[in-house]
């Protein structure tokens, strides 16, 4: 197994961590990376968009009258069976991915989580791991609580049309500005007329539907985002986001 970043002093169960002598505030995860098309390269491919993406925005939030700089650091491992791991793992920073070509989602064969803070699911090998993939931030998004509120993980209002930017938790089939669009020239809901993934970037808004400073610290100022499922995909997800 390898790692995107050097190993990190980010220690125990917990994947939010407060440092008040750097004024940051660290989002971590571990995507541990299995199944018949998995690899060491793919883990890190993946882990880097999440990171890409989510650590883009450079946020404040103020926290106990003090200000901390949002990051987000994403490591990706390659493993060839998760279940040791599984089985008893507390760990919120471990997040759990089968990859294959294609998926078993009752949705449409697309890539998606077990549920609303869930720490497992299953990728589809074209959804990821590409440059300007997107897919793989919208589904730890999911992973991490969002969307908030919603029945299926994404906002409600799926028609953005003259509302700008995507953010990143918006689904495929989104009615979208034109320059948003798969093919700009297309009539919007037709043919090429809705979301191109790739096109969601993470907002401020995004970021404020994780709740950071709702979150429950302990002494170390550390914290946890998400929820544990710890399945394991032969196959079907009882509750699948996409």
């Amino acid at each position: 197994m390898s790692v995107l970043h050097p190993a990190s002093d980010f220690s125990g169960n917990h994947n939010v961590f407060k440092n008040e002598s750097t004024g940051t505030l660290t989002v971590v995860a571990q995507l541990y990376l299995y199944g018949s098309v998995a690899s060491d390269d793919l883990a890190q491919r993946i882990a880097y968009n999440v990171e890409r993406v989510w650590d883009r925005p450079e946020i404040i939030l103020s926290l106990d009258e003090q200000d901390f700089l949002i990051r987000f650091q994403v490591t990706g491992i390659y493993i060839d069976d998760p279940r040791p791991l599984l089985t008893k793992n507390r760990d919120y920073k471990k997040l759990f991915f089968r990859i294959e070509t294609e998926t078993d989602n009752p949705l449409g064969g697309i890539s998606y989580m077990d549920g609303r803070n869930s720490n497992t699911g299953f990728l589809r090998l074209d959804n990821v791991a590409f440059d300007g993939s997107t897919t793989e931030a919208h589904e730890v998004g999911h992973g991490w609580g969002l969307v908030p509120g919603t029945p299926d993980g994404h906002p409600l209002d799926l028609n953005l049309i003259g509302k700008g930017q995507p953010g990143i938790m918006y689904p495929r089939g989104t009615l979208v500005d034109p320059q948003y669009q798969w093919n700009p020239s297309a009539r919007p809901g037709e043919f090429g007329g809705t979301l191109k993934p790739d096109k969601r970037i993470v907002t401020m808004e995004d970021i404020a539907m994780l709740g950071l400073d709702q979150l429950d610290y302990d002494w170390q100022g550390r914290a946890r985002l998400g929820g544990l499922t710890n399945v394991y995909h032969e196959g079907k997800s009882p509750f699948p986001l996409a």
